[in-house]
Parts: C-alpha cells; structure tokens; sequence
C-alpha cells in the first residue's frame, strides 16, 4: 500500500539528548549553489560551471515546555546549570521526520523567547543555528508527557512586590555570528558576539502598581516564578532597568495598561560571572 500522507503528528525533536513536545519545527539545512557568470556566447546556463556552496544549518523551534524541558532549555540558552556564562555548549539537534530522522551537529541557541498570556499556556520559541545535517541517522526522540506551565504559575516580582500581570516575553539573545564559514561550505565557529535579554510585562495601571512607571535609571533586582504545584523554578535579575512610557487611555470603560519593556543588566563593579544578568534555577 503506498501512503501519499504522513500526519506531523507522528514528529518528533530533541534538544542535547532530551526529547521535547513541539508545536512547530523548521530546522533544516538550506544550501546555496554558486555559479560562473561570465560572457559565454549564450543565454543558457551550463551544469558544469555551478558547485555547491555555504550551507546553513538552522531554524526555529516552538515549544511549551514542562519543568525538565525548561531547565534543559534554560543551560543551552544562558550557561551551564541556568549561571549565565560568556561561551554557550553546542548541542545536538535530533529531528524524526517520521520518514527519517536528521541529526544537526554543533548547535546553539541563537534567541530564546519566553511569553504567556493569561488564561493560556506558556510557550517557548528558539532560534538555533547549528554547523552540519547527518540525514536518516539517529534514534527517534519520544517525548513523555508532563504538566505545562500556565501564566496563573508565574509570580512576577519587580520593584520589591509581587505585581499582577496580564502577560510577558522574556528573549536572551546571544547574537551568534552565524556567517564564520572561512575556507569552508560549513560553519567553522558558531560565535557569541554579545548578550541582550528583555522583558516585556504588562499591568494594571493602578495605586499598587504605580510604583513600577517612572522609576530611576538604575533599576531593580526582579524574579519570575513558575511553579505548577509540582515542580518550581525561578528567573533572577540582577538589574531590570525600565524607560517610562506613559499608559494610553483606551475608552472610558476600559483599564489603563502599564506596559514596561525592561532590559536585564548587571550590577556595576560586580565581580565577571557573579551577580550577572540572569540566573535560572
């Protein structure tokens, strides 16, 4: 019998050894064909002028990860054990394709994104750029099932108070230079050029939360918690440094929204790697 449709149901991924439940994966290896282009007495190309050139090994991943998916993320995303760190580790990106099953060697995270939204759970997206495809070579990941975090989880506290929040994102960004192909069709390196981290909240506008518009430029210390009843972790910041934007006033019977797009810093005169950026555990 020949089957014509394969349900992505049936796909699967996993990150550094670890199988996770996606909702979507676009990674893969787009390759470039260089060619000659000279005069040649014709308007037809020639097979034999055309070799092949950079291929670039990467995508995206969206994710609502459980306790352990997080905490494997989170070591990729910012360092070893969730300390923020100068290098990241490469990993292993292992696709099932149902059909066959890829393997991406020499990955890192270029971007983890973060967000919930109440009354929903949260998600995780990644961008990854990795060095190199080994197709139809591995072992199929088989995610098992766990609880998701749901923003009802999360505690968010800024300015030394638990806040009400509507929604959030959190992104690291690494900035991998992702274009260190040398005298190769591969990438040689895969390299952090620096590291941005912002967080996006949203409040009620009120008594308790005035406090968070208009503060001074050196910020505060923050935590986010996610704690499902079973498992527990938590985001620290070392700094979250804010610029005031007044809230618009939508009509007249709805809420005025605090919205705080915030960058996480690290405390001035402190120590490389301690009291850093962002630490999860």
């Amino acid at each position: 019998m020949t089957v014509y449709y394969t349900p992505n149901a049936l796909t699967s991924i996993g990150l550094n050894g670890t199988a996770m439940s996606a909702i979507s994966c676009s990674i893969g290896k787009k390759e470039v064909l260089l060619q000659r282009n000279g005069l040649r007495a014709t308007r037809a190309h020639f097979d034999t002028d055309i070799r092949k050139g950079p291929q670039r090994i990467g995508g995206s991943v969206m994710l609502e990860p459980s306790y352990a998916e997080l905490v494997v993320i989170m070591a990729l995303a910012i360092g070893p054990a969730g300390n923020a760190a100068e290098g990241l580790t490469e990993f292993n990106t292992v696709v099932n394709r149902h059909i066959k099953v890829d393997t991406y060697t020499g990955c890192k995270i270029s971007r983890a994104t973060i967000a919930g939204t109440q009354g929903g759970i949260i998600s995780c997206s990644l961008d990854i750029v990795g060095k190199t495809e080994v197709t139809n070579t591995g072992t199929a990941p088989a995610p098992n099932s766990a609880i998701p975090f749901i923003l009802a989880d999360m505690v968010l506290t800024l300015v030394s108070a638990a806040r009400e929040t509507q929604n959030f994102q959190l992104v690291i960004d690494n900035h991998l230079d992702a274009e260190r192909f040398l005298n190769s069709t591969t990438l040689a390196q895969v390299v952090e050029m620096d590291r941005t981290i912002q967080l996006m909240s949203t409040h009620p506008y009120n008594d308790t939360n005035y406090a968070l518009y208009d503060q001074a430029v050196g910020g505060a210390a923050g935590t986010l918690v996610l704690n499902n009843g079973t498992n527990s972790c938590t985001f620290t910041f070392a700094r979250l440094q804010v610029p005031a934007e007044t809230p618009d006033i939508a009509n007249k019977g709805g809420e005025s929204l605090l919205t705080l797009n915030m960058m996480a810093t690290k405390v001035s005169g402190s120590a490389i790697n301690t009291t850093d950026d962002i630490a999860f555990a």
